[in-house]
């Protein structure tokens, strides 16, 4: 299963200027409080991570966090640079850092669970990343297709193989709309359905998972009813026989499939 932490971590990219857009998508309310020395801290940190130098920014935002230990968005960002570093235990500690600031956010439930994971502490990776799933039906559906992909991993290395199909459909549905204009399928997409493809075949739960992740991918990959895309349709159509199932293929076909 690739597990590709890096990309899917909320606002860190592989991208110029991601670790700026992940500390600036909201304003913190400590933010005015500490000014000018946070904000050139934050494009100092942001300026070594887009020319590679990753252990550079963690030691800028070392500085920060120190400075301004209430600011949860240094923390959250701190926390996705020891991610992508592979830092897993210093991940922890800052995803815990920036849970004290707000014990609400869905996008450190995240960080924390994918740290505890890579830990090898399954079950309260699981326990993080369920909290999430659950803080982003009240407060930050941004982060929905992200908590669910996260989770469904975190149960398949469990062995919840259903849990976790179910999981990834719930990915899939929740991501925004890809594809449908010439844009490259959603990274949560691309990666629930590369994922669910190493789940084993053990009931009708993960054949339908099967037609399911299929479908998508011929969905966000079309303008038009192709016949791939009709043909997958079709398959799903066939596969889906709980109530469940046959919701998860109309939110589906309503999110992706448009009339002529």
């Amino acid at each position: 299963m690739q597990d590709d932490n890096v990309i899917l971590v909320r606002g860190l990219r592989k991208t110029p200027r991601g670790l700026e857009h992940a500390m600036s998508r909201t304003t913190a309310p400590s933010d005015t409080a500490h000014g000018g020395d946070a904000l050139a801290l934050r494009e100092r940190a942001d300026a070594l991570n887009d020319a590679g130098d990753t252990p550079g920014a963690v030691a800028v935002l070392a500085v920060l966090v120190a400075a301004h230990p209430k600011d949860r968005l240094a923390w959250n960002a701190l926390a996705m640079l020891h991610i992508a570093a592979r830092n897993f235990a210093g991940a922890l500690v800052a995803s815990r850092r920036a849970l004290d600031c707000d014990p609400r956010s869905a996008a450190d439930f995240i960080n924390a669970g994918i740290a505890l994971r890579e830990l090898g502490r399954l079950e309260e990776s699981r326990v993080n990343l369920a909290a999430a799933v659950n803080r982003n039906r009240d407060t930050e559906e941004r982060d929905a297709p992200l908590a669910h992909l996260q989770l469904a991993r975190t149960l398949q290395r469990i062995g919840a193989y259903h849990s976790a199909a179910a999981e990834y459909v719930r990915a899939i549905v929740h991501a925004p709309r890809a594809g449908i204009h010439g844009q490259q399928p959603n990274e949560v997409i691309a990666q629930s359905i590369g994922d669910a493809a190493t789940l084993p075949d053990l009931s009708h739960g993960t054949a339908f998972l099967r037609s399911f992740t299929t479908a998508a991918r011929a969905l966000t990959h079309s303008k038009t009813r192709t016949p791939t895309a009709h043909a997958a349709l079709m398959d799903l159509i066939a596969a889906a026989t709980t109530d469940g199932e046959r919701t998860a293929a109309d939110r589906l076909l309503a999110r992706y499939w448009r009339p002529r």
